[in-house]
């Protein structure tokens, strides 16, 4: 088959482009690195430390991150330290923290990098803190402090707090917010989080100051923000139109390509024409900004078109679990069509209508007197151990049985497909992250996926909350995408790693050859996601000659978008990983752990 786009990991677009959103405009491939950096930065980049040269924000915190090094992060981390105004008092705590983020332990983002440290300075004897402040050379000076020329540490913040003046603390907050990078978008949320500090409800500290500001920049009903920290949705678009900045909407506009998979070209024509052009923002919608962006960076769906995944599975190789008479998969399969993929519907079961006995075929009710039997069974023929389903196991609802057995039909059905080998199977608010280059970023990615895997996983959700981080050990670079075959969470318990596959089922990529096996998990004792986890990847190894303690080891490889855990916020409020996002922002997921109960 030879239907594949053509190849573009990233493009630059001109203003009048994005202004007016025609056709035509003239586009050029880029490398990554151009994509980071100007031209003439380029054989710099190539022989200095990423950690001394990388910009402080997102796509410099990330391309210090893909080098995978403690060295190369410490030396970023410790600019971002100093540049937030910071020292450090205890190295070991520095030294510990930097593999979180390096990628030797976990791997995270600018924003998380930022607002940590700030919470660092803020706890009572924390390895970091404010410089020494300066206000000996203000009070020699004869100067009287205001929030407008108080200096901007602890003891200037003291003094504003004594006072107790509302309209003080607040310009000294405003100028606070300016020295973080931030600019004021809601101006009665301001007003409302002044006399948490300035004395009419309560005093605290500057550091804690600073990380109540950060931590804000996030929220949805935050009152400061950025063009290169705000959500990218409809409220985030309205907080930077607000603060009328052209180059924050300039920085705002630039995350949203990226988002969308194309670049926008760094240049102060460019910049001067967004700041000229502030008010035309003010009219328009985020979603106009989204097909502003797509159209001038060629971002459409072509209807006759398949991408490179449909070169591994063929025409009809992409299951698309969908209900009957259902809507909620049309924004998931126009997202799909923009990254080259054309789903082909797969009845899902319906929860309603389906029989007891055919539900119980994927999974038994726990409440069934007959689960009990069914598990132990399966837990004899898979050889695990004896505490792996809990003392109830089973489905807790038919919701949870209806789901899991979608996936035990379409996995009947890829084993029966001709066209070829491989079979996509994935759910119906699957969305691809940067659409734009999705297509050929596969293409690259899939040419390093090893033979011996039989399974590919194309998204999965971690529980950070509960184990604490967990670390993605590349085996492949393939920027912007790359693939994994090793996760794991350090057991402080044991002092050693632990193999982690995480959850969710919402795309994954099958071997014909490998589907007698995986239909053997049924009936499931768990929802589908914990199934494959506990009775297909926890399992034994098998004896093949691929090392490993548990058979996901053996047969599963993910395959990851290097900003998966920060571009995947942008659709839903969990940690994610892959190139597949699910996406609940109108909807709820209708992955199992997010449904409790029975609703209809």
């Amino acid at each position: 088959m030879s239907c594949m786009r053509s190849s573009r990991l990233a493009v630059y677009f001109s203003l009048g482009a994005l202004l007016s959103a025609q056709s035509g405009t003239s586009l050029q491939v880029v490398s990554e690195l151009g994509t980071l950096m100007s031209t003439q930065d380029v054989g710099h980049a190539l022989t200095e430390s990423r950690g001394r040269i990388a910009s402080l924000d997102d796509s410099g915190y990330l391309w210090v991150a893909k080098t995978e090094d403690n060295k190369e992060m410490s030396t970023y981390i410790g600019r971002l330290i100093a540049a937030l105004d910071l020292e450090v008092v205890n190295r070991g705590g520095f030294l510990g923290m930097v593999p979180f983020y390096s990628g030797q332990r976990s791997m995270q983002s600018y924003f998380a990098l930022k607002q940590e440290l700030l919470a660092i300075a803020a706890m009572a004897g924390g390895w970091l803190k404010d410089r020494k402040p300066q206000t000996t050379e203000f009070i020699q000076n004869g100067k009287e402090f205001t929030g407008v020329n108080a200096p901007l540490d602890e003891v200037g913040y003291q003094i504003i707090a004594k006072q107790k003046n509302h309209h003080s603390m607040k310009r000294f907050i405003r100028r606070t917010v300016k020295e973080l990078g931030y600019f004021i978008g809601d101006e009665g949320g301001l007003s409302g989080f002044v006399p948490f500090f300035s004395g009419e409800i309560g005093v605290q500290n500057f550091s804690q100051l600073r990380l109540e500001i950060v931590y804000t920049v996030k929220q949805p009903d935050g009152w400061c923000t950025s063009g290169n920290a705000a959500v990218l949705s409809e409220s985030g678009y309205k907080m930077v139109v607000h603060i009328k900045n052209g180059h924050e909407m300039l920085l705002f506009t630039k995350r949203l390509g990226n988002h969308l998979g194309c670049q926008i070209k760094d240049d102060q024509t460019f910049a001067d024409g967004f700041n000229k052009h502030t008010s035309l923002f003010e009219s328009k919608t985020f979603d106009w900004l989204v097909g502003a962006v797509r159209k001038a960076c060629n971002i459409s769906a072509v209807s006759a078109e398949y991408g490179s995944m449909h070169d591994v599975v063929g025409k009809g190789g992409v299951l698309q679990l969908r209900l009957k008479n259902s809507t909620r998969y049309k924004y998931s399969e126009k997202e799909l069509n923009l990254a080259g993929i054309r789903p082909t519907q797969f009845d899902a079961v319906n929860a309603k209508t389906a029989s007891a006995a055919e539900l119980k075929l994927a999974c038994p009710l726990a409440t069934d007197p007959e689960a009990n039997g069914i598990c132990k069974k399966q837990q004899k023929k898979l050889g695990l151990p004896k505490d792996q389903f809990g003392a109830t196991p089973g489905c807790t609802s038919k919701v949870e049985q209806a789901i899991t057995d979608s996936h035990r039909q379409a996995l009947l059905s890829a084993l029966h497909r001709t066209e070829s080998e491989w079979t996509a199977i994935i759910e119906d608010d699957v969305v691809p992250l940067h659409p734009g280059y999705f297509d050929a970023a596969f293409n690259k990615t899939w040419e390093q996926v090893p033979q011996w895997a039989k399974l590919v996983r194309l998204s999965w959700c971690t529980f950070e909350k509960d184990l604490g981080a967990i670390r993605k050990k590349t085996y492949a670079n393939t920027s912007p995408f790359r693939l994994i075959h090793d996760m794991s969470w350090f057991d402080a318990n044991a002092n050693s790693r632990r193999y982690y596959t995480g959850g969710c089922t919402t795309g994954y990529m099958v071997h014909r050859s490998f589907i007698p096996e995986l239909l053997g998990i049924f009936p499931c004792c768990c929802p589908i996601d914990c199934c494959m986890e506990r009775q297909l990847f926890y399992a034994p190894t098998k004896p093949i000659r691929i090392d490993g303690k548990f058979r996901g080891e053996q047969i599963m490889i993910n395959m990851d978008a290097w900003d998966s855990k920060e571009d995947s916020f942008n659709y839903t409020k969990f940690y994610q990983g892959g190139v597949f996002a699910q996406d609940n922002r109108e909807l709820s997921s209708s992955r199992p752990e997010w449904n409790a109960a029975d609703t209809w």
